[in-house]
């Protein structure tokens, strides 16, 4: 989706609203009964400076979980996270 792109600001939310929506849909199709799940989605212009990113919350240890993966290109830097969370 923004693989061959390059940052442009006044397209970010719009990339941003779409690969949420897609991992949302994908994410749904697994059919995880009794899980509700979080997708975040976070996208910055790669300038070459540091950036640290940590997504954490309180839950279940057990039962709980979180996945996170980035693409980066010359341009932009790309995070993604999902949480998965039990409903007991």
């Amino acid at each position: 989706m923004i693989a061959g792109k390059q940052y442009e600001a006044s397209h970010i939310q719009e990339w941003t609203h779409k690969i949420c929506d897609t991992i949302n849909s994908r994410v749904k199709e697994l059919n995880m009964r009794r899980f509700k799940h979080v997708v975040q989605v976070v996208i910055v212009q790669q300038t070459g400076a540091g950036c640290r990113y940590i997504a954490r919350c309180r839950w279940d240890a057990e039962t709980d979980a979180q996945v996170s993966n980035y693409f980066t290109n010359e341009s932009i830097v790309c995070v993604v996270t999902v949480f998965a969370v039990y409903v007991y």
